[in-house]
């Protein structure tokens, strides 16, 4: 789209270039004739040399409010009067150039129109200067604007009348031609001053891209098959759908080789660490010539194979001098597993005689026991035998007196 708004404001500018050059005639020309009251010889004179300056003017002039007309090689009838004309009339209206309608020349048939400018006098407007410019110029021009063999360019003027057209006529209308897409597409430039349609002409699906032309009023355009117009593009993606192919297919061979790459590496460091699990560091070997992660991520499986041999190393020195312990160990257990057997057997054999005493020592209290009785039953005999010992020892006694008092008596 942004495309094919700078190629019709490209054709528009092209156009327009021209005019401006033919502006700033009929502008320095009112500017002159605004800063003196000049005579009518006098403008003439000006008209005169404007035209000899740029042959290809087909008429320079100057029209006045008084109904004077000062043309370089015409003189107004009798009873004609400047401001009765439709130039006089558009260019009088505004404070800048105003282009005329389109019209024909009665004598080459040309198609001409009238770029007019107010002239100024003392703030009022008091007459017009004028050039007439030829439309075959930029009609030819217009007719080399392709954009394609199906291409074509057109213009109209403020009115919608066809200035040129491969199909329409110059007393055609767009209003009156049965198309509205392109009547609403035309709407839409004199309103935006620029516009991009597809729109469908005489069946046939069309781009159609149109811009105004400087301040004419007109509006060119431009109509391409959209088909032709989108060739290039569907060529240009056949060409990017294959292009993304190759590039794909590269790509793929680039990362193929790239992961063959890693994979070899990251399987030479699988074996290397499955020879490190299972403790063979004879045959632990692993050579990699790499700057990239990989390699670094090698090496420091070299250098932790380096640290574990060395840790290893020192756990076995370490391993042989607990082994050489453990045997002591083992000695001295050995020798205090059989001083221990022996104190087990004495003790055993203590027990045993502990129970032989206990069984002694209870039979021996059973016996006290029945000694302690017989000696209860003996005190308590002696005890009884006292008595009658006493008793006896008494009676004795008694019969001791009873001896000695028989003895005395005798």
């Amino acid at each position: 789209m942004d495309t094919s708004n700078a190629q019709i404001s490209y054709f528009s500018q092209e156009l327009n270039r021209d005019l401006i050059v033919r502006e700033s005639i009929v502008k320095n020309l009112a500017a002159i004739f605004s800063n003196k009251d000049l005579s009518t010889e006098e403008m003439l004179s000006l008209v005169t040399a404007t035209k000899k300056g740029d042959p290809s003017l087909a008429e320079v002039f100057a029209g006045m409010a008084d109904g004077r007309g000062i043309f370089d090689n015409w003189t107004p009838p009798a009873g004609w009067s400047a401001p009765a004309r439709p130039w006089y009339k558009e260019a009088i209206k505004g404070d800048t150039v105003a282009y005329s309608p389109i019209y024909e020349d009665l004598i080459t048939k040309d198609l001409l129109v009238t770029v007019g400018h107010p002239i100024y006098r003392n703030g009022q407007k008091v007459g017009v200067a004028g050039i007439d410019i030829s439309l075959k110029p930029i009609l030819a021009k217009t007719e080399n604007m392709k954009t394609g063999e199906t291409s074509y360019t057109f213009e109209l003027n403020s009115a919608g009348d066809f200035i040129t057209h491969p199909k329409y006529q110059k007393t055609d209308n767009i209003a009156n031609i049965n198309n509205e897409e392109l009547y609403n597409f035309y709407q839409t430039v004199l309103k935006d001053g620029i516009a991009v349609r597809t729109i469908k002409v005489d069946g046939v699906e069309e781009v159609v891209r149109g811009s105004k032309i400087g301040n004419t009023g007109w509006v060119i355009a431009n109509a391409i098959d959209v088909n032709e117009l989108y060739a290039p593009v569907k060529k240009m993606m056949v060409t990017l759908v294959i292009m993304g192919v190759i590039i794909i297919a590269l790509l793929v061979g680039v990362i193929s080789t790239f992961t063959l790459n890693i994979s070899k590496a990251i399987d030479q460091m699988k074996d290397f660490a499955n020879k490190l699990a299972e403790g063979d560091f004879a045959k632990c070997e692993f050579n990699i010539n790499r700057e990239d992660e990989i390699g670094s991520l090698g090496r420091a499986l070299v250098s932790m194979r380096d640290r574990l041999r060395d840790v290893i190393s020192k756990v076995s020195s370490s391993a042989q001098m607990v082994a050489a312990s453990s045997e002591e160990l083992t000695a001295s257990s050995h020798e205090s597993s059989q001083s221990s057997a022996q104190i087990i057997k004495v003790i055993t054999d203590v027990a045993m005689g502990a129970d032989k005493q206990v069984l002694s020592v209870e039979t021996a209290l059973g016996t006290v026991e029945r000694i302690v009785k017989e000696i209860d039953n003996m005190s308590k005999s002696s005890a009884e035998m006292a008595g009658k010992a006493s008793e006896m020892a008494e009676k004795a006694g008694v019969g001791n007196q009873i001896v000695n008092k028989a003895i005395g008596q005798m």
